[in-house]
């Protein structure tokens, strides 16, 4: 660690035991740690291959060597006999973009981003074992990359640089060829840019550059053959481009007309550019091409046809005429293709299955196409719940984002042990989770495929599962369990903005229509039985039986208040809410009326995930999330005053946060790790003083910090859970102003209405309806590569990719056509 930060964290440590001991001697100032570990951390790769023409290499042993990455960089490649993998950078948030070059020597270099920080690194084993570095750190660069070695073993790379002064993309170089790494700014746009180098040692790139005046992508290519950089314009509508020179000298472009929807090709080797359409047989064919030439200069092109088929294609000129072939046709495949050749002209692809997930490679080596699963994608971890049992063990629900399926983990045998409780559909979000007295466990959450409420529960031994409301409602469900083990559900109805209530106290579920409101509602059970729920309506609501009859309160009224709610009950009935408008805060009427305090603040959002629990004093616990520096936050006022505790920043952590305590108060959290596609718990080794307040961090022999462990030891008995998990949506109080909206229209221009539109991005998936204009809205988004999917039963599925670069909002026109039909159209204004 580093001594400036360590010397700080004990001058803080010792200050703040200062403080304390002036106000309260009593406290226990005994070490203890955050105790970090894993819960469901399966391999995520994104962008592993989008815009690099170069994910595949070549040995010359006519071996395969593949990467790919997303959580972290992976690199596998085939001995001969079987596929070896590895893990090149175990850093969280790295590896996206991966693109791969082998030298003369059968080294390998490696190329790829490092989203938590965004900066371009560089590995390579031509050493013997990995070495990784840091290329360029100079604002957010080192995304779309692509890379190649020269003759004498030097590295080229081209990449991504968002000039956040200029706000726009740039396209940069780097290179070692002279011993150490300069880096150039080579002009505007740089998006799926591709490089090569020739005999001469001579960079040719080839990108996009986006034009604002033409609202179109323009395809570009680079290069400093003359000693200078010199850009040539080839066309309009450009996306997905890859570069291959031949044995002349001149240069060959693979990519996809976006403004027609057809895969096209363009060489200069008659002296002059031509161009070419290769594939229009589909609406949108063509897309993630890779290219590359034979000993004889023929082209070979692997890309995606997408709509309608959503197949990967192989299309050859090495005959004379232009062949196309479907490669793979199962499921939605084709994605981030990546084509390389051996010496002998034989083809090696990999690319992705959107709908399985799977990392796929095949190759005609053998004389006809064969397909293999490499890896399996997963994310996991949004819209966790917890609660803890009497003997100290973790009970977690939480959304499988990429299967679509409510799933359960308990580490109740020692080990965690994960559970798929319901797969049918898109099921899991806001999903609420606790226990009874008999330690079974029951879940509420949303079936976003009906938009109804649905009830899990393990009661009987086995997992059971009921539609409690299916008239169009959700989301925002909050469970809890009373003294008789009966189910309390809150939750929203969308149609009608209103709050709802279930129960099955009386042996069948009865639905009840509260009031106005229920957006992010949270629930609690009294000692009494008797029901309280927070929500927004206006502000911050509160809504209780406890005198026998239903009746709410206004708790604070100002616009965007209450977003984010969460509620615990104490020991005597008080109610205790965390919630945000922006800045995290606190409410309670322990005094008998209503008390608000700003916990934390910060210039951006702070407070959202937010989930609060009391401890037996009566005392709140509070986890949150603080995006304005990506990390997991706990406060808790048990020293009198509010303390706030980093808890973990390794990357970006702390959405969906859950929080419950044990009889001796010791804190459990569970949460989202964005940057890994992971679900997390941390707890603290023991109960916390202020000087514990911080994070436990493991160091090799340099100091630099290495990823946590995977589990902990955990042996603490006599738990119980105080407070519950109150589901949270969308970021409505964020201060950006990135957005998507637009029209969903038939062939004739009529809106259609209830089109169920997905947008997502790294793993998050944010989902709407189109209203009876055909209009939808995403708001509060932030800066990145989105992808939007269209879906009604009567018409062909829709898919894009849409970039927000800059604080804007983007419009478009989504014209869907009825299964039967053959075209439709797309208009994207910005």
């Amino acid at each position: 660690m580093n001594h400036k930060k360590l010397l700080a964290r004990l001058a803080s440590a010792y200050f703040i035991v200062i403080l304390i001991s002036l106000f309260c001697s009593n406290i226990n100032t005994s070490q203890a740690a955050w105790v970090k570990g894993a819960v469901d951390a399966p391999k995520w790769f994104s962008e592993f291959q989008r815009h690099s023409s170069r994910a595949i290499a070549i040995d010359s042993y006519k071996r395969p060597h593949v990467v790919y990455g997303g959580d972290h960089l992976y690199y596998a490649y085939h001995n001969g006999n079987t596929w070896i993998y590895q893990t090149v950078d175990v850093s969280p948030g790295v590896g996206q973009y991966a693109s791969i070059a082998i030298d003369a020597s059968g080294k390998v270099h490696i190329s790829y981003y490092d989203a938590t920080y965004g900066n371009l690194k560089y590995a390579t084993n031509k050493s013997g074992p990995w070495i990784k570095t840091t290329v360029d750190s100079t604002g957010d660069v080192g995304s779309h990359t692509s890379i190649t070695v020269d003759s004498l073993n030097k590295v080229h790379i081209s990449y991504l640089y968002f000039d956040s002064t200029a706000e726009e993309t740039k396209l940069k170089y780097a290179t070692n060829k002279s011993g150490s790494w300069i880096k150039t700014i080579l002009g505007s746009g740089g998006w799926d840019n591709s490089i090569a180098v020739d005999k001469s040692g001579k960079v040719h790139i080839c990108y996009q550059e986006a034009s604002d005046i033409l609202e179109t992508n323009l395809l570009n290519y680079v290069t400093n053959t003359s000693g200078s950089w010199e850009i040539v314009a080839i066309g309009n509508f450009g996306m997905f481009s890859s570069i291959a020179i031949d044995t002349a000298g001149k240069i060959h472009i693979s990519y996809y007309n976006e403004s027609h929807g057809d895969l096209r090709y363009a060489t200069n080797k008659s002296g002059v550019w031509a161009t070419e359409i290769i594939d229009n047989s589909g609406i949108s064919v063509g897309m993630f091409t890779s290219l590359a030439l034979d000993t004889s200069g023929k082209a070979h092109i692997s890309y995606y046809d997408g709509y309608p088929n959503s197949n990967l294609k192989y299309a050859t000129n090495k005959s004379g005429s232009w062949i196309k072939t479907t490669m793979d046709s199962y499921g939605d495949v084709g994605w981030f293709t990546s084509l390389t050749l051996d010496t002998s002209g034989k083809a090696y692809i990999s690319y992705y299955d959107d709908s399985k997930g799977y990392f796929k490679y095949a190759t005609n080596k053998s004389g006809s196409w064969v397909k293999t699963i490499m890896d399996k994608n997963g994310i996991v971890g949004e819209y966790t719940s917890l609660a803890i049992d009497t003997a100290g063990k973790m009970h977690i629900s939480y959304y499988d984002c990429f299967k679509r399926d409510l799933t359960y983990a308990t580490n109740k045998s020692g080990s965690w042990v994960k559970t798929i409780v319901d797969s049918y559909g898109d099921v899991g979000r806001y999903n609420s989770i606790a226990l009874d007295t008999a330690g079974k466990v029951h879940i509420s959450y949303c079936d976003n495929s009906k938009n109804d409420i649905k009830y899990a529960t393990n009661t009987s031994g086995s997992w059971v599962k009921t539609v409690v409301d299916n008239t169009d409602v959700g989301p925002y469900t909050s469970l809890a369990v009373d003294s008789f083990s009966k189910v309390h559900i809150s939750y929203y109805d969308f149609n009608n903005d209103s709050l709802k209530y279930a129960t099955n106290k009386s042996g069948a579920w009865v639905k009840k229509t509260l009031e106005h409101g229920g957006i992010w509602s949270s629930i609690a059970v009294d000692t009494s039985d008797k029901i309280h729920i927070s929500h927004y309506y206006s502000g911050l609501t509160y809504t209780t039986n406890r005198s026998g009859t239903w009746a709410s309160t206004l708790v604070e009224g100002i616009t965007l208040m209450g977003f984010s709610t969460s509620m615990a009950i104490d020991t005597y009935g008080k109610t205790h809410i965390s919630y945000t408008n922006g800045d995290l805060k606190y409410a309670t009427n322990k005094s008998g009326a209503w008390v608000k305090t700003t916990v934390d603040s910060a210039a951006d959002s702070v407070g959202d995930y937010n989930s609060i629990a009391v401890d037996t004093s009566g005392k709140a616990h509070i986890s949150y999330y603080d995006e304005s520096t990506d990390n997991l936050k706990y406060a808790t006022n048990k020293y009198g005053n509010w303390s706030k505790a980093i808890v973990d920043s390794h990357g970006s952590l702390g959405l969906y946060t859950s929080i419950a305590l044990n009889a001796s108060n010791k804190v459990y959290i569970s949460y989202y790790d964005l940057s890994n596609g992971d679900l997390r718990y941390v707890t603290d080794a023991s109960s916390l003083s202020p000087s514990d307040l911080y994070v436990k961090e493991t160091e090799d022999s340099a100091g630099a910090e290495v990823p946590d462990e995977d589990t902990i030891s955990d042996t603490t008995s006599g738990i119980m859970q105080v407070g519950y998990h109150g589901n949270v949506g969308d970021k409505s109080n964020s201060t950006t102003t990135y957005s998507i909206s637009g029209y969903i229209l038939d062939e004739n221009g009529f809106p259609i209405e209830g089109v169920k539109l997905n947008l997502g991005i790294r793993g998050h998936i944010d989902t709407t309806k189109s209203n009876m204009n055909g209009f939808f809205e995403f708001k509060n988004l932030r800066k990145g590569i989105y992808r939007i999917t269209a879906e009604e039963n009567s018409y062909k599925k829709y898919t894009r990719e849409i970039k927000l670069l800059r604080k804007e909002e983007k419009s478009m026109v989504i014209k869907l056509i009825k299964k039967n039909k053959e075209k439709y159209d797309i208009a994207l204004q910005y």
